[in-house]
């Protein structure tokens, strides 16, 4: 489990979930992000185990050096767009309701309903789309394939 405990914000973490570490890159909202090894919000990649420990989602644009707003549990609501930009084929840029959404393994900052299915791949679930415009965020660790 992170320890979110040097992320600012106090000592209590209350729904939605945020936190705020420094970004590393400037990336769009909605993207999966991951602690890297500074302790800055990177993109999150799930070609490996470190790359595939997403701490949680964009709730907004972040820029280079500037707090990052993560949110790691709860429902996140993005407009079309946005899912649009860090979705690989998002139908309309909306998400698909019911659809389990993953870091993508291929694409850092990218989730993804395809689920990895043959050995040796990281699969972190990042959540469930509630409708269109909301994803319920599940925390959790990633797993190898064949583990599931």
């Amino acid at each position: 489990m992170a320890d979110f405990s040097s992320l600012g914000g106090g000592d209590t973490v209350s729904p939605p979930y945020a936190v705020s570490p420094i970004a590393a890159a400037a990336l769009p909202a909605g993207t999966p992000v991951i602690l890297n090894g500074s302790g800055q919000a990177a993109a999150a990649q799930a070609n490996t185990q470190a790359g595939a420990t997403s701490i949680g989602v964009l709730r907004s644009a972040s820029q280079a050096g500037s707090p990052a707003d993560v949110q790691w549990g709860s429902s996140l609501t993005l407009d079309d767009s946005q899912w649009a930009s860090v979705v690989a084929g998002a139908p309309s840029g909306g998400l698909t309701p019911g659809a389990t959404y993953y870091v993508s393994e291929a694409t850092p900052g990218v989730l993804t309903s395809t689920k990895p299915g043959v050995g040796d791949q990281w699969v972190k679930v990042v959540g469930v789309a509630e409708s269109a415009n909301s994803l319920f965020l599940i925390p959790g660790a990633p797993v190898i394939v064949g583990d599931i």
